[in-house]
C-alpha cells in the first residue's frame, strides 16, 4: 500500500486483494478466445476500461504547484495523443495481421490442392498401369495354358493312332492263321457239350446238397424252437409260481400286520375302556374307603393370620372334593377392592389330587369338563343375587374352544380376542356365526403355574371368578357385570400361552342368538353332583356307585373279550383265504404249463414232417430237370455237329474280306468320332479362358472407375474444407478486428475521463485550504507532494517529482524489455480476473501468486502458466499452420476442449455473469 494516499488502496491492491472464497478454481476457463490469428500480444496492465472507478485520491488540501499543474495537463494531452497513435497503430497491425494469415491460407490451400491433385493423378496412372499389368500377365497365362492343352491334344490323339494300328496287326495274324477246314469248330463244340454236360450235372448236384442243407436247417430251427418254447413256458411257469408265492406272502404280511394291527387297537381299546371302568371302580372304592372331605371357603389373603402354606387350612384344597360347587365372598378390605392385581383366595395343595394331568393344550373333553365348573360357579353366583344361571350350549362351547384354538395358532399372550387383529378375530366371529350365535363380550384371566392337572385348572377358575366379582374395582366392576348379564350365554376355554408371559390365559365368552339362529341344545352342569359325591365317603350312594361301576367293569371286559375274540376269528379266516387261493393259483399254472408243452410238441412233430416232405419235392424236380437239360445239350450238340462243313479256298478268301472291311470301316468310324471330341475340347476350353478375362477386364475397368471417382471426390471435398477453412479465418479475423476497433474507442473515452479526473484532482484551483496531515512522512522534495500514482501494483518511489511521477503513471511499455511494442486492452476486474479486450479473453489470477497468468498455446493445446510481472505480457503465439484446414482443425479443437469440458456456457465474474460463450 502506498505511503501517500492516507490509507486508501488503490485498483490494483483493491482488485489483487482477495479472501480465499473469491478464487474460483477453473484453471481451465480462464482462456476464452474467439481468434484465429496468430498476432504477438502485449498487454499493459495499468489500461482501464469500462466500469472501474478511478484510483481514490485520498490526501485531501494537497495540490501541485500551477507550473506542476501545467506540465501535468501538457503530459496528460501527450499521453492521450500516444494511446490514439498506439491504438491505430495496433489496429493497423492487426488488419496487417489479418491479410498475411488469410494470404498465407489462401497460398497454404492452394498448395494443399495442387499436391492433392497431383498425387491424384499419379495414383490414377499407377492404378491403370497395375490394372493393365495384371491384364496382360492373366493373358500370357492363358496363351500358355492353351499351348499346353494343344500339346496334350496331340499326345492323345498318337497314342489313339498307335492302338489302332496295333489293332490291325492283330486282326490279320488272326486271318492269316485261318485255313477253311471246320474240324477245329467241331473240336470246339464236343468239348463246349461235354463242358455243359458236366456244369448241368454238378449244379444238380449242388441243388441236391443245398436241399438237404435246407432241411436239416429248418429242422433245427424247429428243434431250437420247440426248446425255446418249452422254457418259456417253464420260464413262466416259474415267474408265475414266484409271483403267485410274491403275492401270498405280501398279502399274508399286510394281513398279519393288519391283523396285529386291529387286534393291538382291540386290545388297547379293551385295555383303555376296562381301565377307565377300573378307575370308575377305584374312584367309587376310594369314595366308599375315605373320610368325608369338606369344601374350601376363601381367605382373606390380606388377613394377618392368612397362612397360605398349611394345607390343612380351610382354603387348602388337596382333593376334588374339597372344591367348593358355590362363590364366597372373601371379605377383601375396602383398602384392596380396587388393587390392580389379586393374592390367591384359595390354595392348591393336591395332596389327595388323582384327576388327569393337562399336557400343553387341554383336550376338548377337558375344555367341557372345565367350561362345566365355570358356569357351575357363575351360575351360583347369579342365583345368588336373583338372576337367572347362564345358558351353556354346546353350540357356544364349540365356538370358545374354536377361539382358543386360533388365540394359540396366533401366540396370542393376555390380550382381548377383539383387539388381537383381523385372523384371530375373524376367526372367533366365524366360530360363532358358525353355530348361529354373536361373539358378545368376553373375560380373561392368567394362571401362573404350567403344571396343571383338571383339579389344580379349576383351584385357578375358582380364584379368577372370585376375583372378578369381588375384587375388580380397577376394572370398574366390568368382569363381573359381564357375568350378571341378562340372557347371557357363556362358554369358557383355557389357552395355551406360547408367548412366554403366563403359562395360560383362561377365557370366558359371552353369546348372543343372530336372528336366524337355529335351536340351541343345552348343556347341564354335572360338577357339583361330582364333587359332592367325592366328599362322601361310606355312604349308599357310594357303594350303590362302586357295585354299579364293579358291574360295568365285568361287562366291559365280557365285551371286550369277545370283540377280541370274534377279530381274531375274522383275521385267521382271513389268511386262509390267502393261503387257498395261492394253492389254486398253483394248480392253474401247472395245468397251463402241461398244455403249452403238450401244444408245442405237436406243433414240433408237424413242422418236421412238412420239412421232410419239402425236401423230397424238391429232389425229385431237380432230377427231372437235370434229365431235361441233358437231353436238350445231346440234341443241340447233334444239330450242330451236322451244320459245320469245310470251307472252299474262294468262301474263305470272300469270307477273310468282309470281315476286313467291317474292321477298317470300325476303325475310321472311332478315330474320327476321337478327333471330333478333341476338337470340341480344345474349343470349350479356349472358350472358358476368353470369357474369364473379359471378366477380368470388366472388373479392373470398373475398379479403376470406382477409385478415379473417389480420388476426384476426396479433392472435391479438400477443396470445400479448405473453402471453409479460409472463410472461417476472414471472418474471425474481422471479427477480431472490429473487436479491437471497439475497444480500441472505450478504451480511449476512459482514458480521457481518467485524465480530466487527474487534471481536475491536482488543479490549483479547485484547492481548499487545510492543516496538512504531518503524521505520515512525506517524499524526498520537501514541501513537493507525490502525484497520485497510476501505475498498477506499483508505488512510486520515495524522493522522485511529481514530473517523474507521472512520466512513470503513464502506460508503460518498458517493463519488460523483451516485450514488443504492440498494445492491446487489458482491463482488471473484481473475482481476481484480467479482462483482454483484444483477444476476449478472461485470464485468472490466482490469490496464491498474483502475478501468474494462465494462457492457452494453440499448437500444443496445454495449459501453460507464465510468470507475470506489471505489465502483464501474454505468451508467444505459435507460428500460422501450414494449411487452412490445419489451422481449422487447431482452432476447433481449442474451442471444442474448452466448452466441452465446461458445458455450453463459462463461469464468469459478476459484471459479466449474463455473458454466454457458444461453442
Amino acid at each position: 500500500m502506498s505511503q501517500y494516499n492516507n490509507g486508501a488502496t488503490t485498483r490494483s491492491e483493491r482488485y489483487a486483494v482477495k479472501s480465499h472464497k473469491q478464487i474460483v478454481a477453473l484453471t481451465t476457463a480462464t482462456i476464452v478466445t474467439a481468434t484465429i490469428s496468430s498476432v504477438t500480444i502485449n498487454a499493459s496492465a495499468d489500461e482501464i476500461k469500462d466500469n472501474q472507478q478511478p484510483d481514490v485520491v485520498s490526501q485531501s488540501g494537497v495540490t501541485a504547484p500551477k507550473s506542476d499543474f501545467d506540465k501535468a495537463k501538457d503530459s496528460e494531452t501527450q499521453k492521450l495523443a500516444d494511446l490514439q497513435a498506439q491504438q491505430k497503430a495496433d489496429e493497423q497491425a492487426k488488419a496487417q495481421a489479418n491479410a498475411d494469415a488469410q494470404a498465407a491460407t489462401e497460398q497454404a490451400n492452394a498448395k494443399a490442392l495442387a499436391d492433392a491433385q497431383a498425387a491424384q493423378v499419379a495414383k490414377d496412372q499407377a492404378d491403370a498401369q497395375a490394372a493393365a499389368q495384371k491384364l496382360a500377365d492373366q493373358q500370357a497365362a492363358d496363351e500358355s495354358a492353351k499351348a499346353q492343352q494343344a500339346q496334350a491334344t496331340q499326345v492323345a490323339h498318337d497314342a489313339e493312332v498307335a492302338k489302332q494300328q496295333q489293332a490291325a496287326t492283330d486282326f490279320a495274324n488272326q486271318q492269316a492263321q485261318e485255313s477253311g477246314s471246320a474240324q477245329a469248330q467241331r473240336d470246339t463244340a464236343t468239348n463246349q457239350y461235354n463242358s455243359d454236360t458236366k456244369a448241368t450235372q454238378d449244379d444238380a448236384a449242388t441243388a441236391d446238397k443245398a436241399i438237404d442243407s435246407d432241411a436239416q436247417k429248418a429242422t433245427d430251427k424247429a428243434t431250437t424252437d420247440q426248446t425255446t418254447a418249452n422254457q418259456t413256458v417253464d420260464a413262466i411257469q416259474a415267474q408265475s409260481t414266484t409271483d403267485a408265492k410274491t403275492q401270498q406272502t405280501s398279502a399274508s404280511t399286510k394281513q398279519t400286520a393288519d391283523n396285529t394291527k386291529t387286534e393291538s387297537a382291540q386290545k388297547q381299546a379293551n385295555a383303555s375302556t376296562e381301565a377307565s371302568a377300573q378307575k370308575n371302580v377305584d374312584t367309587a372304592q376310594a369314595n366308599v374307603n375315605k373320610s368325608s372331605a369338606k369344601a374350601a371357603t376363601p381367605a382373606n389373603p390380606y388377613d394377618t393370620n392368612y397362612d397360605r402354606d398349611n394345607s390343612q387350612a380351610p382354603s387348602s384344597i388337596n382333593s376334588v372334593g374339597n372344591l367348593p360347587t358355590s362363590i364366597s365372598d372373601p371379605k377383601i378390605p375396602a383398602s384392596h377392592v380396587n388393587d390392580a392385581g389379586y393374592y390367591d383366595y384359595y390354595n392348591y395343595f393336591g395332596e389327595n389330587d388323582n384327576t388327569a394331568q393337562i399336557k400343553g393344550a387341554p383336550t376338548d373333553a377337558q375344555q367341557t369338563e372345565l367350561a362345566d365348573y365355570a358356569v357351575t360357579l357363575v351360575n351360583s353366583y347369579r342365583t345368588t343375587h336373583g338372576m337367572p344361571p347362564v345358558r351353556w350350549t354346546e353350540q357356544n362351547q364349540k365356538a370358545v374352544i374354536a377361539s382358543a384354538k386360533a388365540r394359540e395358532e396366533a401366540n396370542a399372550g393376555f390380550k382381548h380376542t377383539a383387539y388381537l387383529g383381523s385372523d384371530v378375530t375373524t376367526k372367533t366371529d366365524n366360530a360363532y356365526a358358525a353355530q348361529g350365535l354373536w361373539f358378545a363380550g368376553e373375560n380373561i384371566g392368567v394362571s401362573a403355574f404350567s403344571d396343571l392337572t383338571m383339579l389344580s385348572a379349576k383351584v385357578n377358575i375358582l380364584n379368577v371368578i372370585t376375583a372378578m366379582i369381588y375384587q375388580d374395582g380397577a376394572h370398574g366392576n366390568g368382569h363381573l357385570q359381564n357375568f350378571m348379564m341378562d340372557d347371557q350365554i357363556m362358554g369358557f376355554a383355557m389357552q395355551k400361552d406360547n408367548t412366554g408371559d403366563w403359562p395360560y390365559v383362561v377365557i370366558f365368552q359371552n353369546a348372543s342368538m343372530t336372528g336366524n339362529a337355529g335351536p340351541l341344545t343345552d348343556m347341564a352342569t354335572t360338577s357339583t353332583q361330582t364333587i359332592e359325591a367325592a366328599r362322601g365317603g361310606n355312604t349308599q350312594a357310594n357303594k350303590q356307585a362302586l357295585a354299579d361301576a364293579q358291574a360295568n367293569l365285568s361287562q366291559v371286559k365280557f365285551d371286550n373279550a369277545t370283540q377280541l375274540s370274534n377279530l381274531q376269528s375274522k383275521n385267521q379266516k382271513a389268511i386262509d383265504s390267502i393261503n387257498q387261493a395261492f394253492a389254486d393259483a398253483i394248480v392253474q399254472i401247472k395245468s397251463t404249463h402241461d398244455k403249452t408243452i403238450s401244444q408245442n410238441a405237436t406243433i414240433y412233430g408237424n413242422t418236421i414232417a412238412q420239412i421232410k416232405a419239402d425236401a423230397t419235392a424238391k429232389h425229385d424236380t431237380n432230377a427231372t430237370k437235370l434229365a431235361e437239360t441233358l437231353a436238350n445239350l445231346k440234341d443241340n450238340y447233334d444239330a450242330k455237329i451236322s451244320s459245320i462243313k469245310d470251307m472252299s479256298p474262294e468262301e474263305l478268301a470272300n469270307k477273310k474280306a468282309t470281315e476286313k472291311a467291317a474292321f477298317d470301316k470300325v476303325q475310321a468310324t472311332e478315330l474320327a468320332t476321337f478327333e471330333a471330341q478333341q476338337a470340341q475340347d480344345a474349343k470349350t476350353f479356349a472358350t472358358n479362358l476368353d470369357t474369364a478375362l473379359a471378366n477380368l477386364k470388366a472388373q479392373l475397368d470398373a475398379d479403376l472407375a470406382t477409385k478415379t471417382a473417389q480420388g476426384a471426390k476426396n479433392l472435391k471435398q479438400l477443396e470445400i474444407q479448405n473453402t471453409d477453412a479460409y472463410n472461417q479465418l476472414v471472418s474471425a479475423n474481422a471479427k477480431a478486428l472490429a473487436n479491437l476497433k471497439t475497444s480500441n474507442v472505450k478504451s480511449y473515452a476512459k482514458a480521457q475521463a481518467d485524465s480530466q479526473a487527474y487534471l481536475n484532482a491536482i488543479n490549483p484551483a479547485n484547492a481548499k485550504p487545510s492543516t496538512p496531515d504531518h503524521s505520515k512522512p512525506n517524499s524526498g522534495n520537501t514541501g513537493k507532494p507525490s502525484a497520485p500514482s497510476h501505475q498498477t501494483g506499483h508505488n512510486t518511489p520515495t524522493g522522485t517529482d511529481s514530473s517523474q511521477t507521472a512520466k512513470n503513471s503513464s502506460h508503460v511499455t518498458n517493463s519488460n524489455s523483451n516485450a514488443t511494442s504492440q498494445k492491446t486492452n487489458v482491463s482488471s476486474h473484481d473475482d481476481n480476473f484480467i479482462y483482454d479486450a483484444n483477444t476476449q479473453a478472461l485470464n485468472r489470477v490466482s490469490f496464491e501468486n498474483q502475478y501468474t497468468n494462465v494462457t492457452f498455446h494453440p499448437k500444443i493445446n496445454t495449459l501453460v502458466p507464465v510468470k507475470q510481472v506489471n505489465p502483464v505480457i501474454t505468451t508467444q503465439a505459435s507460428l500460422l499452420p501450414q494449411t487452412a484446414k490445419n489451422q481449422q482443425h487447431n482452432n476447433q479443437a481449442l474451442l471444442i476442449s474448452l466448452f466441452s469440458l465446461l458445458g455450453m456456457s463459462l463461469y464468469v465474474p459478476k459484471h459479466l455473469r449474463n455473458k454466454r460463450f457458444n461453442a
